[in-house]
């Protein structure tokens, strides 16, 4: 993205399982194909892509179902990532693009992606690693590039209390700073709901709903293995199981849970659709 100046915190993601941290099931990442209705697409945009792992995912989904699978582009910021992706999806025949979610802007041709160029465009668990006041133009960059009745689908953390969302970020930003991601401690932003659908609406799209209503399970030891090194983990995983402690609102929710030495966070999530209009 233009607004940063490293890529490390977003070239280490590429290493983790973010299913497994995250909690995600199949049935979980299932419902977004079912949702995106590949068989009546043409054109498909994973954006913020990672890995590369939810097209790949897409593309299973269609040989498993005997679905003609659309043609399937990646647009992810980081070039480590864009590696695991072209080699992950060598038998998607995906355009892997190493580019600018921001502007939809390809980082090393500097070629921009032409308007009204999908007919979906698909984000997992993403859209909190951009900054607030770059979220509006997020939303507006997808718009731009979906067809006339093209559909956006997200999958991401949505507060409806602003406490929890507020409680969740510095609980983040301890383990992203032991886990050397110091770009995404500061630029996180969780959302709360009145967030996203205003942002949605303002950026033109209509039918803003959500889906599914789902929790994500995050596990305190996956996190130390996923995230710390050996030399760190424990000292790592106390200073983040410590974060949760001050947790207040969370906790009294019921959205932090200890047990002995490991804790579960459930942090809602939802599965959002919004649809850009036809004319």
């Amino acid at each position: 993205m233009v607004l940063l100046q490293e890529d490390r915190g977003f070239d280490l993601v590429g290493k983790y399982d973010q299913d497994a941290i995250n909690g995600f099931d199949s049935q979980l990442i299932n419902q977004i194909f079912r949702l995106l209705e590949p068989e009546k697409a043409e054109t498909v945009l994973d954006a913020m892509a990672g890995d590369g792992n939810l097209a790949h995912g897409l593309y299973q989904y269609c040989v498993t179902h005997k679905i003609d699978c659309p043609k399937l582009v990646v647009l992810e910021y980081s070039q480590v990532q864009t590696k695991f992706a072209s080699n992950k999806l060598a038998q998607a025949n995906a355009e892997v693009i190493w580019g600018d979610v921001l502007t939809m802007t390809s980082r090393d041709s500097h070629i921009r992606i032409p308007d009204n160029s999908f007919d979906r465009v698909m984000i997992k668990s993403s859209n909190h690693e951009i900054p607030r006041s770059y979220q509006l133009e997020l939303y507006r960059s997808i718009y731009r590039v979906l067809k006339p009745g093209g559909l956006f689908i997200n999958l991401g953390m949505l507060f409806d209390d602003p406490q929890e969302r507020d409680e969740l970020r510095e609980i983040a930003r301890v383990k992203d700073t032991y886990a050397g991601m110091d770009d995404l401690a500061k630029n996180r932003h969780f959302l709360t709901r009145e967030e996203l659908y205003g942002w949605l609406t303002t950026s033109g799209f209509v039918n803003v709903k959500c889906e599914q209503a789902f929790n994500y399970r995050i596990n305190s030891s996956i996190v130390a293995q996923q995230y710390f090194s050996e030399e760190q983990r424990l000292q790592a995983d106390l200073e983040h199981q410590a974060a949760q402690v001050r947790a207040y609102r969370m906790r009294l929710n019921g959205r932090i849970q200890f047990d002995r030495n490991v804790s579960l966070m459930l942090c809602p999530g939802e599965i959002t659709t919004a649809r850009k209009p036809l004319v």
